[in-house]
Order: C-alpha cells, then sequence, then structure tokens
C-alpha cells in the first residue's frame, strides 16, 4: 500500500511494511533542498535496532568525447548508499548517523549527494542495482532515495536539489573595466557583501550567475566577476588572457555596489579560488575597506600569468597595480606535447619555485600589510599546486607580524585542489581514485568541499564585522 502525503513543508512517504500488524515505515524528507544544505533525511516507525540501507540516485550531464574526439553531453547514473542501524524507536537521522557500511563511513549529511558509483560499477556488486528506467524522467536537480531492508525496497521518496531560492534578483554587470553577475536576495536591511573570484578555469555568464546565486540564497548581495575568459565563452568585453589583470578591479567592483541601495559596504569580504585566491590576497594588501577574505586553495607569491605563452615567449605577470605590472615568479612551460614531463602540475610550479627562487623576495604577497580577517582553506594533496605549504607561508608571515588572531586555517592533509563549491558535487562524475600513494583521496577531497562550504558561510556570518576569528 503506498501513501503520499505533505506535513509542513515535508514530502513524507509511507509504503506499510508489514501489514498484517500494520507498521508503517517513511521516508522525512524537505520538498527541496538549497544545494549546500544538510537534506534532513530522517526515517520513522521501522522496528528498532534493525538494519536499513539507504539508496541516493542521481542522474547527471557530464561532457565524453564521442568516437571522433568531439564532446557531448551525456547522461550519467550514479548510485551511493549506506547502511544504518536504527535507534529504540526505530529511527534514523540519515545526516548525523554513522554508516556501517557503504559509499561513505562517517556522518556527513552530503555524503549521499556526492559518493555514488555509475551504474554497474565493480564497487556496486554486492548491493541492489537499479537501471535507468527508475530514472526516465528524473532532472540533474532531482535526488531519489530507496530504503531498502531484508531485501526488499520498503520506502521510497525524492526531493529537488536547489541551485538558488526563489526571488533572488540578478542584473548582468558590463561597464569599461568590470563584467560579471549581481545577485541579491529579497531582504529587508542592508545586506553584507560578497565578491566573488574565479579561478584558472576562466569566468562566464553562467557560471558567473551560478558564483552569485549560491552567495546570494544564503543571505549575501553577492557580484561574481568574470576577470578574464576564454575566447569560446564569447564575452568581447573581458581579456582571454589573464595577464597583468588589474587589481583595481575590486575597487571598481566596490564603486558600482555603492549605487545599489541596502548594500553594506562596511562588510564586503573577497571570495576566490585559486588564482583567485591569489587576486583576492593581494588585493587585501591594497584595500582597507575589504573586511574579510575567504582564499581557497591560494598562494602565498605572485605568478606568471597565461593565455599567451604559445604566442610570446616572454613571460608577463598575472597582475597588475596602479599601470604597473607586479613582481611575478616565472613559471616553466607547460607543453601538452611532452606527456611525464611533470607528474602534475604542482611538480611544475615547484621546481619553477626552486629554480626561480631568487624571484621570490619580489613576489611575495604580503599579507601582513592586510587589516582583513582572512580565512584560508587548503590542501595538501594539490595537484595543481601546493596550496597547503603557501597557506602555511602566509599564515607564518601574519605570525611574524605579531598577528595571529587575524587568521583562521584549515588544511585538508588528503584532499586535492577541488575543495570549492558547495561540498555536493559527485566525486566520481569525473574523478578517478588514482592508485599511486601520494595521490589525492577523492572521498576526502569531497567531505573537505562540504567542510570548507561549512567554515566559508560560518565565517561570513560572524556577527561583529571586526571581530577577530576563533582558532
Amino acid at each position: 500500500m503506498f501513501d503520499r502525503f505533505i506535513v509542513l513543508g515535508l514530502v513524507v512517504i509511507g509504503i506499510t511494511f508489514n501489514e498484517a500488524n500494520c507498521e508503517g515505515q517513511t521516508i522525512q524528507v524537505p520538498v527541496s533542498v538549497l544545494d549546500g544544505s544538510a537534506p534532513g533525511i530522517k526515517l520513522n516507525d521501522f522496528p528498532p535496532k534493525s538494519r536499513v540501507l539507504v539508496h541516493v540516485i542521481r542522474r547527471l550531464e557530464k561532457y565524453e568525447a564521442d568516437a571522433g574526439g568531439n564532446w557531448q553531453q551525456v547522461k550519467k547514473s550514479l548510485h551511493a548508499w549506506a547502511g544504518f542501524i536504527t535507534d529504540e524507536v526505530g529511527q534514523v537521522n540519515v545526516d548525523t548517523a554513522t554508516p556501517f557500511e557503504g559509499t561513505y563511513n562517517s556522518p556527513d549529511p552530503l555524503a549521499l549527494l556526492r559518493t555514488g558509483y555509475y551504474f554497474g560499477d565493480p564497487n556496486l556488486k554486492n548491493v541492489r542495482q537499479f537501471t535507468d528506467l527508475e530514472l526516465t524522467d528524473a532532472d540533474a536537480d532531482d535526488v531519489l532515495i530507496k530504503v531498502e531492508q531484508d531485501g526488499d525496497i520498503i520506502a521510497e521518496a525524492q526531493f529537488n536539489l536547489l541551485a538558488e531560492i526563489e526571488g533572488l534578483e540578478f542584473e548582468t554587470v558590463s561597464i569599461p573595466g568590470l563584467n560579471g553577475v549581481f545577485a541579491r536576495p529579497k531582504k529587508d536591511g542592508r545586506l553584507p557583501v560578497v565578491i566573488s573570484l574565479h579561478g584558472s578555469e576562466g569566468g562566464s555568464a553562467a557560471k558567473a550567475r551560478g558564483r552569485a546565486a549560491i552567495f546570494a540564497s544564503n543571505g549575501f548581495a553577492t557580484l561574481a566577476i568574470n576577470y578574464f575568459a576564454y575566447p569560446y565563452e564569447g564575452i568581447g568585453s573581458v581579456s582571454t588572457s589573464h595577464i597583468e589583470t588589474p587589481i583595481e578591479m575590486v575597487e571598481k567592483a566596490r564603486q558600482w555596489l555603492s549605487k545599489c541601495p541596502d548594500v553594506d559596504l562596511d562588510r564586503v569580504s573577497l571570495y576566490g579560488v585559486s588564482k583567485g585566491a591569489e587576486f583576492a590576497c593581494i588585493a587585501a594588501t591594497k584595500y582597507d575597506w575589504i573586511e574579510s577574505v575567504i582564499a581557497v586553495v591560494p598562494s602565498d607569491i605572485v605568478w606568471a600569468g597565461y593565455g599567451e605563452e604559445f604566442l610570446n615567449s616572454e613571460q608577463k605577470s598575472s597582475w597588475s597595480f596602479d599601470g604597473k605590472p607586479l613582481a611575478f615568479v616565472p613559471l616553466f612551460p607547460f607543453d601538452p606535447t611532452k606527456t611525464g614531463l611533470y607528474r602534475t602540475n604542482t611538480e611544475r610550479y615547484s621546481r619553477s619555485r626552486k629554480f626561480y627562487r631568487d624571484s621570490i623576495a619580489g613576489a611575495r604577497i604580503p599579507i601582513e600589510k592586510s587589516s582583513a580577517r582572512l580565512l584560508l582553506l587548503a590542501s595538501d594533496r594539490d595537484e595543481v599546486w601546493a596550496s597547503g605549504d603557501m597557506a602555511r607561508n602566509l599564515v607564518e608571515r601574519l605570525v611574524d607580524a605579531g598577528k595571529p588572531g587575524q587568521v583562521s586555517v584549515r588544511i585538508f592533509p588528503l584532499a586535492g585542489h577541488q575543495i570549492a563549491g558547495t561540498g555536493t558535487f559527485p566525486i566520481r562524475l569525473y574523478g578517478v581514485q588514482a592508485e599511486d600513494a601520494n595521490a589525492k583521496d577523492l572521498v576526502a577531497e569531497g567531505q573537505s568541499a562540504g567542510e570548507s562550504w561549512k567554515l566559508t558561510l560560518e565565517f561570513l556570518n560572524r556577527v561583529d564585522p571586526r571581530q577577530s576569528p576563533k582558532q
């Protein structure tokens, strides 16, 4: 017997477990969940101290090359699962419970969203199998939940994973020297501000909207800047190479924001990832109006720019200020025709740093000059550049300057470069766990992304805009 009803905004789906004694089991989940938020999945009215398996299925789109080498979007189904023991009253709070087996092994409210394997993966050979026929009508933001007990699926539910909340106001920003997307929630009072800075993947209209939306959905007026974009993105007003990008762009952003109603310019934070973190840290040494910086997988020095390295043998700085290029550390060239030249891109950066050691002093980011609160999030198995060590260097400079209370830092020992985002992106949609003992751990990286997002929101939501962060 199947019964579906809505109670107080929650979808509760019940299937009678045992018609003889009318014990009905239910899954309780919200109708929709903002990306990055705990879903709040609960199992109710199961036999006490019994084993249950929770399966989560998502059908997502990814880019794959066809036989002719042409890239196309295809749909892929992923299956995550976890086994739990119900408590004394027959309940399980999936967000906080510890699985006894499954695709993850410690309490984590987002793990079932990101730890799935492709259908048919050998890692699922001893688990109940599902088929694409069950997902024919599923969209990328649909999350399907199935609960198994004693070999039978006894309850099912689904919720919608929201990329943004309803009612956000968006505005495209395209003026000389500044391009991006502004988003704000409909909310009374003056809103704190986030300026979001992308990494080496470059900007785009769609990505800027997404970056602005997720912060705006969490209560911040947000301007996501495109400071360079690859030619295929078709943003004519934005540089197609990351060479001598003016740091003044963030000042131009502040000037634009000053014309927005109900925006609190005393609470402006920069959120930068990778090259964007390099950007944010430099900007924080130039402008004292920057209240805080979240630097995800940051650098402690200025590096060479890119975009023209195969057209122009003379390397140039990534950044400029007051019309002058900033001193930088050159990079060994990346040649895609020479495979195996570097084990990872981190090796390329590290070897360049060692070879051009005489350039380091001039290229150092003087973070100790900043008055901003700082949150540094980094990894020790970063395969792009050594963000863990570079974050430690930034902390050391602040400590030496007598400013230890100005910085909070979290360095994840097993994660790689991909610790930005909300922690729900499926780790195996594109990722493959390398066998190298020094390689990043995909599961740990996904968990680190979720923790990074939580730390980011906690950092941004501190009430006193000038209080020292807790150590």
